[in-house]
């Protein structure tokens, strides 16, 4: 959390230095950008959550109403084992050893100007699905062969976890485009996350401790950075 904090702090600072310098659009790029239909954003911060996100804003005819459509995926792999030694394995309970998981978030965007030109404020609000599969060692008691007999011990096992979230979102944002050509924005709001996953799989609750975790259910503060390019 404190690494978005620092990113969104960095942004915040990066508009201003920008705006700060020849802010001057050339009237072609200003007439096609009040003509535009389709915008190609990449939104950072999703990387710190080991994901990778693509947005894609696409106009409803020539109104100030717009659809963004924000395909994302999430890898990370380590493949480490445990030490049969140790009773502990991770430094966060939290953590992981596996993940993987793909969503689509589907909002509808209202620029405030009326035009339908993608600057200046917006009101948004959207609906996702996310599915994360997520595997990590967990110390559980099992039954092993003890003479004639079996008996219960601790023993390293791998457990899966899938997760199927789903969002409802409610945020503001504002836009800006400098003599760069890119669209700048940054946002904000609150989301009402739900994740069903299965209650029998062992720990299943340790992903559901903060409203950044994977498996959170709850009402959570949304906030980020977005990059464009208009494409036509």
């Amino acid at each position: 959390m404190k690494k978005l904090i620092l990113l969104l702090i960095f942004a915040f600072f990066c508009q201003f230095s920008l705006f700060s310098q020849n802010n001057k659009i050339d009237s072609a790029y200003l007439e096609k950008e009040k003509d535009g239909k389709l915008l190609l954003y990449f939104v950072p911060h999703n990387l710190i959550f080991n994901g990778l996100r693509l947005d894609f804003d696409i106009r409803m005819a020539k109104s100030a109403h717009w659809i963004s459509l924000a395909p994302q995926i999430y890898y990370r792999e380590k493949n480490d084992s445990p030490d049969t030694s140790q009773t502990y394995y991770y430094s966060d309970d939290r953590d992981f050893d596996n993940m993987k998981g793909a969503g689509l978030d589907v909002c509808y965007r209202y620029y405030i100007n009326g035009e339908g030109t993608p600057r200046g404020g917006f009101m948004s609000v959207g609906l996702g699905y996310t599915f994360y599969q997520i595997q990590y060692w967990n110390l559980s008691w099992v039954n092993v062969p003890f003479g004639s007999s079996t008996a219960m011990m601790k023993k390293w096992a791998m457990q899966t976890q899938d997760m199927h979230q789903c969002q409802l979102s409610v945020f503001l944002g504002i836009n800006w485009t400098h003599w760069t050509k890119l669209h700048w924005e940054l946002y904000g709001g609150a989301a009402f996350r739900y994740t069903f996953m299965d209650e029998n799989v062992p720990k299943n609750k340790r992903f559901n401790d903060y409203y950044w975790d994977y498996g959170y259910r709850g009402v959570a503060l949304i906030a980020g950075i977005r990059i464009g390019v208009l494409l036509k």
